[in-house]
């Protein structure tokens, strides 16, 4: 099946019900991302931990800094998704 398999709403509402999360906005480009961090001026910006030592849209916005994340198990990300449900058929 084509990416991403959770449409882009339900993926806002999931990050949204984080309790510390403020704003959640889409983006389509890098271009759009930069302009977004420039005029929001995000005080934190999350990236998977695979990101560490890229570089990111953002890193050089003073008074932004950015924080890395485990990502998900292989169980629950959608790459792992996606090979189960190869699996099972």
């Amino acid at each position: 099946p084509g990416r991403p398999i959770v449409p882009l709403a339900d993926r806002m509402k999931l990050l949204s019900a984080q309790t510390n999360v403020f704003l959640v906005i889409p983006f389509n480009t890098e271009e759009e991302l930069r302009d977004i961090i420039r005029t929001v001026s995000p005080r934190y910006l999350l990236k998977g931990a695979e990101y560490r030592g890229k570089c990111v849209p953002g890193d050089d916005q003073e008074g932004c800094e950015v924080l890395y994340v485990k990502t998900a198990e292989p169980a629950v990300s959608t790459t792992g998704l996606i090979e189960k449900a190869k699996l099972s058929t």
